[in-house]
């Protein structure tokens, strides 16, 4: 891909061929066991030992702290995972002998009028009350009003699938103004881009 380098991140070193084939960058994540063909998000200064609690995050983690300068500024960076991939349009893949052609391979000219490419907005209001009474006890009883779907925020759904309070922990490294911003976003809104799935004109963004 000459005018954007993507890294697809993945579990298991049996995808390695699959990534390769896209002209992607193959990440192999967390404590498995991957061939020396794959980026790492354990080498360096890291947090790889928190893969299984934040997925491709800690990836994200190592690139910012040790990889940005091999990156020339002004090159578009890309995140993608093993089961999420950028589309270049919005035609459903019906066949797997078309995938390689349906997947993103160069960014589109009507993208370089913005600096920052999100993928769709995830909705958490619709969480089933399965998923509730399975992992989310005890952040319905610290959210109530979870009980409705306005009430299935962003904190809510975080303390449901990583722990009551982890998130607040982390709002509160926050200088000031950020974390006011930060905690009213996390409060009220039940929707939010996955930050694994972005395309980005600038390392300094």
């Amino acid at each position: 891909m000459n005018n954007a380098i993507i890294f697809c991140l993945c579990m298991q070193d049996n995808l390695l061929n699959k990534v390769k084939q896209l002209d992607y960058i193959p990440v192999g994540l967390g404590e498995g066991n991957f061939s020396k063909d794959w980026m790492r998000d354990n080498a360096g200064e890291n947090i790889s030992q928190k893969n299984k609690f934040y997925g491709e995050h800690s990836f994200h983690y190592w690139f910012w702290k040790n990889n940005l300068e091999n990156i020339d500024e002004g090159k578009w960076i890309g995140f993608c995972a093993y089961r999420r991939f950028w589309q270049k349009n919005n035609e459903k893949i019906n066949k797997v002998s078309n995938f390689k052609d349906s997947i993103l391979d160069k960014i589109p000219s009507e993208w370089e009028n913005f600096d920052v490419v999100l993928g769709d907005k995830m909705n958490l209001d619709n969480v089933k009350w399965i998923k509730v009474l399975k992992y989310g006890k005890n952040a319905f009883l610290r959210n109530p009003k979870s009980i409705f779907k306005k009430g299935r925020t962003i904190r809510f759904h975080f303390d449901m699938f990583h722990g009551n309070g982890v998130l607040d922990k982390a709002l509160n490294l926050l200088n000031e103004e950020d974390k006011i911003d930060f905690k009213k976003y996390i409060n009220e809104n039940t929707s939010y881009n996955q930050g694994n799935m972005h395309v980005c004109k600038s390392k300094k963004l």
